[in-house]
């Protein structure tokens, strides 16, 4: 008969990191009858409505709660401007350092078990919605074009210099697209597709 290895201790509750772990997981899974440990990290980025261009960028903590960032991800923008945010964002002290700031809040609304949206609410989210589809075309080419959503790193510093380098990586793709010149103007052997040596 086979007898099973013993647990592995969480290294967390035992305050010794060893190895390839790491002591900033917030989230742990039993994967077999090994105990591994995975960090899980958010990518918070401005991107501007008309180019799609990521302006600026935070990577947290998967357990921060987004509307604990949004400062950091906010530039120092002209009054008068519009913030496109999902529900997450919102809040009472968000929106109250928006209108300090003379920016226009277009944060989603946020519905509850026991006070749903209404339909003007409801229709006003899918306005918004519309433009806030845009940062998520961002997340969308890193996912297909960028090799997916998993980053095998240890350690949040690792995770955020990886992160911040996918971000770099789309704003340089997308600043070449938007630079360069239309297809009509392109030479006759690039327009069909052939290789110039």
């Amino acid at each position: 008969m086979k007898t099973r290895p013993p647990k592995r201790e969480n290294v967390r509750q035992s305050g010794r990191a060893t190895g390839q772990t790491t002591t900033e997981s917030h989230r742990g899974s039993l994967d077999g009858e090994a105990w591994r440990e995975s960090l899980w990290v958010k990518n918070h980025v401005n991107v501007d409505k008309p180019h799609k261009l990521i302006r600026q960028y935070t990577v947290t903590d998967a357990a921060v709660y987004d509307s604990q960032v949004l400062e950091k991800v906010l530039l120092p923008v002209a009054a008068g401007r519009n913030v496109w945010a999902d529900s997450a964002y919102r809040s009472e002290e968000i929106e109250a350092r928006l209108k300090a700031r003379h920016l226009r809040s277009k944060i989603h609304r946020k519905g509850y078990r026991q006070t749903p949206l209404t339909a003007q609410q409801q229709a006003h989210n899918r306005c918004r919605s519309r433009i806030r589809a845009r940062v998520e075309h961002v997340f969308g080419h890193q996912v297909t074009a960028m090799g997916g959503k998993l980053i095998r790193t240890v350690g949040l510093v690792r995770a955020r210099l990886k992160i911040g380098l996918k971000n770099l990586t789309y704003t340089f793709q997308r600043f070449l697209l938007l630079t360069a010149p239309p297809r009509d103007r392109w030479p006759e052997g690039e327009r069909k597709g052939e290789a110039h040596a």
